[in-house]
């Protein structure tokens, strides 16, 4: 199998959770999209916050942090990407 095996399935996995949770809406509501309704994606999935000054990673997932080798949290979003400082976005 690929490299990119594991990952396509993983992202088929969420995208059946959400089309589940969603109900025929467009998108599920917050409150609809819980954990451990998808304890095995956790590792893979990372939350994004939106502040005034840009965006944050939030929350990290493991397996998102063994690909990045270090853990982004509370760092901005495009930094982490170009691995700049925080401030140079």
């Amino acid at each position: 199998m690929s490299s990119s095996g594991p990952a396509l399935s993983h992202h088929g996995d969420l995208y059946r959770y959400w089309d589940a949770v969603r109900r025929g809406d467009a998108i599920p509501a917050r409150s609809d999209i819980d954990p451990l309704g998808m304890v095995q994606l956790l590792p893979f999935l990372g939350l994004i916050e939106r502040r005034p000054e840009g965006y944050f990673w939030r929350l990290v997932g493991t397996a998102i942090v063994e690909h990045f080798g270090r853990d982004p949290t509370g760092h901005q979003y495009a930094c982490d990407l170009c691995r700049c400082d925080d401030g140079d976005v």
